[in-house]
């Protein structure tokens, strides 16, 4: 049995990073939706092809979508909406560098957060790789004297949003369908984003689409968001919210990979040195505790 653990251990962090893998190309994905789709229609539209691309293939699941599964997946679906919403604002107050930096400072708050909700206590080594990751992120991003103001406190807001978003669907898919969280979660953001980008965009010109931005949203969409949060929510059944935060951290390193591959960006030592300590941190939290303590950050759910 604790090997069938291990390997759905295994198989679920090999999921996480290919979450982060996805969610680095979206960077890219979104520079080319740039102009031609506001921020927040980016968000809308990304979920709403999500929605429809989710009604069609699991149709059949929405007959079981009972009570219990509709308010979790609604909670969900705020509290992730609540990260995009705050990280788009706060793009708009605050520089690119400090918008990423502060984006991933959910890897210190899972630990406390997951501590205050579930009563149980972060390790030393789970606090260390935090701290280690970001300052590895701080490499990769911070480029200028960093100062706290308006859309630095709203982009914090953000990754509040995504810490609890990654603290419950720990919590709710011990019992609930992952798939089943995952449709209700995705169209709950589709109608929020939906209301706020006419409220605040107002009508869309679709005019404007260019082939570019059309094959961007497509991926955000299909990829970037439909693929990922299936991914995110059946494999964080098998693995702790800090685990999960540390491993979906690595992002960075993937977007800043895909900058100097893609966008031509020039590779420098302080980009290396983030990296380096990004991975650093995520190592730290899985091997490390199993070296020295023969304790390990994953979870002892037996399912």
């Amino acid at each position: 049995m604790n090997l069938n653990i291990k390997n759905k251990e295994l198989f679920s962090n090999i999921g996480l990073i290919l979450v982060a893998i996805i969610w680095g190309f979206a960077f890219i994905a979104i520079k080319f939706t740039v102009g031609s789709i506001p921020p927040f229609y980016t968000i809308a539209f990304r979920f709403i092809i999500a929605s429809i691309a989710l009604v069609v293939i699991f149709f059949n699941k929405l007959k079981q979508i009972k009570k219990e599964a509709l308010v979790c997946g609604i909670v969900l679906g705020l509290f992730a909406y609540i990260g995009y919403l705050a990280q788009n604002i706060g793009l708009e107050y605050t520089t690119a560098s400090n918008s990423s930096f502060l984006s991933v400072t959910d890897v210190v708050m899972v630990p406390f957060l997951y501590w205050a909700i579930s009563k149980t206590k972060p390790d030393m080594y789970q606090i260390s790789a935090g701290i280690i990751v970001m300052i590895g992120v701080g490499f990769l991003s911070l480029k200028e004297n960093f100062t706290m103001g308006f859309g630095d406190l709203i982009t914090l807001l953000g990754a509040f949003g995504f810490s609890m978003h990654i603290i419950y669907i720990d919590r709710y898919t011990e019992k609930i369908d992952p798939m089943i969280l995952v449709i209700v979660q995705i169209l709950t953001c589709a109608v929020l984003g939906s209301i706020t980008a006419f409220l605040i965009e107002g009508a869309y010109d679709f005019s404007r689409l260019t082939k570019l931005s059309v094959f961007g949203i497509l991926f955000l969409g299909f990829i970037s968001t439909l693929i990922t949060l299936s991914l995110q929510n059946i494999c964080q059944k098998y693995t702790k919210p800090v685990n999960a935060s540390l491993i979906l951290s690595s992002q960075t390193i993937f977007a800043t990979l895909f900058a100097i591959t893609i966008l031509k960006e020039t590779l420098t030592i302080k980009m290396v040195v983030g990296c380096l300590l990004i991975f650093i941190g995520i190592i730290l939290c899985q091997v490390k505790p199993n070296l020295f303590s023969h304790k390990s950050c994953h979870t002892d759910k037996e399912v």
